[in-house]
């Protein structure tokens, strides 16, 4: 902030003196232009006019520059006003000394700048006057000169050396008479000039009068300012004092408040504590409780997971017994090297399980035969049923008392003058096995295997007699063993995803 101030204040100082030396300038023009009016209005016919004429233009030239100059340095001063307004408002500057020397500069500066016009007005005044005295004295003149032409129109006034007749003497108390209304009109512009004296006097006096108030606003201000201080310096003792005396009052009420507290504290914090013990017991009973039911439920989680593996384990297992069943050693030349035993895989499903009694049971039921040499794939029975197939057919018509070489024959050539009448048939289409001839047994047994149902094709095999039912029988124990086999591994497929559901649905 006072760096501030100081900076306007020295430019506004600038601006003023740069102000008050073209009013200096002004007042040199006018006086100027005043004096060679004087002198040309003294110098009568021979006075030059035009020099008047121009001391005026530099008059007028003169007061427009000083006009800018001082509305620049106003311009200034109220931005020093400002920023002393703005310092006033503020608690921690108001009481800066620098805000009362500024303010009784720019006073100084503004009363500068107001007695500067008040010189110039004065001056113009004067200059003013003697325009009216000049403009009285012509008038006058073309009067006198205009009356006594009409009244004596023969008589030249200007001529030298010559009696004067009475109508001379005429015109020079006329002339007389005239020289007294001049006189007269002289009084009239002293009266004026008395009257424009008078309101720049009380002009002047106005300036005056507001240069002393603002010296007296000054004085009080720098009064008020000192007396603050005093009265605030008193206050601060006197609060000192009161603060002093009051201060062991207080000590020993906050003394007594402080024991208060400390007895009241002491006994809320007991309180508190107590509740504290209270809540936390209740709460590791409450969390011994939570980990009681966490283990139990984890011991539950770590059986159900063992199950859960165990039913996998299962359910693996019984899958590969089934692939082993259906399809065999994959890399074997002929049937009875594609045969895998199934020893391996029911050791793994008796490992996965060995608690599970219908497992156990399922297990037991395999013969040893199908467990250590294992069974025919179910391509390999379907293709060992195409050569029986063609085999039955040609004894399809021996009977059990019919079995020579001859009745052989016969029933060759039945069949290779006979047609297999392509049909289709369901498992669910009824018939009557009395009525079934062999050829019908086997094409139905047929299009059951093409089918991929062996066990419908082994049911219809059955009805077969003589010596195609022998030739059929390794066939049918073959499949019949498959089909065991194949439906065991099922159940414990399928036993095994029961289990595994149950367990995921209610743990």
């Amino acid at each position: 902030m006072e760096k501030s101030l100081k900076a306007s204040l020295q430019s506004a100082i600038e601006k003023v003196h740069a102000a008050t030396e073209a009013k200096y300038k002004t007042l040199e023009a006018i006086n100027e232009h005043t004096r060679t009016m004087k002198q040309t209005i003294d110098e009568g016919e021979k006075g030059d006019w035009a020099n008047v004429t121009s001391a005026f233009e530099a008059a007028e030239k003169a007061t427009r520059s000083s006009a800018g100059e001082e509305a620049d340095a106003r311009n200034y001063l109220d931005n020093v006003r400002k920023i002393i307004k703005d310092a006033e408002a503020e608690h921690m500057t108001r009481n800066n000394p620098l805000l009362q020397n500024a303010q009784e500069t720019v006073h100084k500066l503004s009363r500068q700048l107001d007695e500067m016009n008040l010189v110039i007005k004065k001056t113009r005044e004067e200059g003013r006057i003697l325009n009216q005295y000049k403009s009285l004295i012509d008038k006058s003149r073309k009067e006198f000169a205009s009356e006594l032409k009409s009244v004596l129109p023969d008589v030249d006034i200007h001529a030298q050396e010559a009696a004067l007749s009475e109508d001379e003497l005429n015109a020079l108390v006329a002339h007389a008479h005239l020289k007294v209304r001049e006189k007269q009109n002289i009084a009239l512009a002293l009266e004026e000039q008395k009257k424009s004296q008078k309101e720049l006097s009380e002009e002047e006096m106005n300036l005056r009068m507001q240069a002393v108030r603002e010296e007296m606003q000054s004085e009080t201000e720098k009064m008020l300012s000192m007396k603050r201080t005093l009265w605030e310096a008193e206050l601060k003792e006197k609060l000192q004092r009161a603060a002093a005396a009051h201060s062991g009052h207080i000590e020993e009420v906050v003394r007594a408040q402080r024991n208060l507290f400390e007895i009241e504290q002491k006994q809320k914090v007991e309180e508190a504590v107590a509740l504290e013990r209270a809540q936390h017991s209740k709460q590791l009973a409450a969390a011994q409780g939570r980990l009681e039911g966490i283990q139990i439920a984890l011991k539950s989680r770590l059986l159900q997971d063992a199950e859960n593996r165990h039913s996998k384990q299962i359910w693996i297992a019984s899958q590969n017994l089934v692939d082993s069943i259906v399809h065999g050693r994959r890399g074997g030349t002929d049937c009875d090297s594609r045969r895998k035993p199934l020893a391996a895989e029911l050791q793994m499903i008796r490992e996965a399980k060995s608690d599970d009694e219908f497992v156990e049971r399922l297990v037991e039921v395999l013969p040893n035969e199908t467990i250590y040499n294992g069974v025919y794939t179910e391509e390999d029975l379907k293709s060992r049923f195409s050569k029986l197939y063609k085999i039955c057919r040609r004894v399809a018509k021996m009977d059990e008392n019919s079995v020579g070489l001859f009745h052989y024959g016969l029933s060759w050539l039945q069949n290779a003058v006979s047609f297999d009448a392509p049909g289709k048939c369901s498992k669910t289409d009824k018939f009557d096995p009395l009525t079934l001839d062999s050829y019908e047994i086997l094409s139905r047994a047929k299009n059951f295997v093409s089918e991929g149902d062996l066990n419908s094709a082994v049911r219809v095999l059955q009805l077969l007699t003589g010596p195609a039912k022998h030739l059929a029988h390794d066939w049918i124990s073959d499949v019949r063993a498959h089909l065991e086999a194949r439906f065991i591994a099922e159940l414990l497929v399928a036993h095994a995803a029961g289990r595994r559901m149950l367990h995921e649905v209610f743990g």
